[in-house]
């Protein structure tokens, strides 16, 4: 719901990058809300004029790579 899309759609995009990976907290599956800030930024906005988008790996640290 935070990123305005579905479950099979959020599940899509984390599998082809443009969303990241969940962290564990004792087997539970929770998402770090300023990385889903980042890769929701990145994703293309209709109708701009400039190309935006790409991957959650080109946004994250290189040393959490």
């Amino acid at each position: 719901m935070y990123v305005g899309v579905g479950t099979s759609k959020f599940d899509e995009m984390r599998k082809d990058g443009r969303m990241p990976a969940p962290r564990l907290i004792d087997g539970r599956r929770v998402w770090d809300i300023r990385e889903l800030d980042l890769a929701f930024d990145a994703l293309p906005a209709e109708n701009a004029a400039g190309k935006r988008g790409g991957s959650w790996d080109d946004f994250r640290a290189p040393e959490i790579r």
